[in-house]
């Protein structure tokens, strides 16, 4: 069953190229939706695949990866997009009105 998680991952990222590393991940993950930086340089992902790769993307998004210091990682089931691929989003993406769980 495809399922879609939007994802925070809290931390030191902007400087560690982590985005494209997420970008290959997906591809290997067979995951689409998009990865992009939030205002205060974290990142955020919506993430749409089927459960067992999803699962794994999600516990690939938790280790520590070239230079990346992940402090936090929050996850949320949502609604299905259905993404066609996965891509990085350029602007800043603004998620203030997003309630995440611990």
């Amino acid at each position: 069953m495809i399922k879609h998680f939007d994802i925070l991952i809290i931390g030191d990222l902007k400087n560690a190229a982590f985005a494209f590393l997420t970008i290959r991940a997906a591809s290997q993950y067979n995951i689409s939706g998009f990865v992009g930086y939030t205002a205060d340089k974290n990142i955020f992902i919506e993430a749409e695949g089927y459960d067992p790769q999803l699962e794994k993307f999600i516990e690939w998004c938790k280790k520590e990866k070239s230079g990346a210091e992940i402090k936090k990682v929050i996850t949320k089931n949502g609604k299905i997009k259905n993404y066609k691929t996965f891509e990085m989003e350029i602007n800043e993406l603004e998620i203030r009105n997003f309630a995440f769980n611990n």
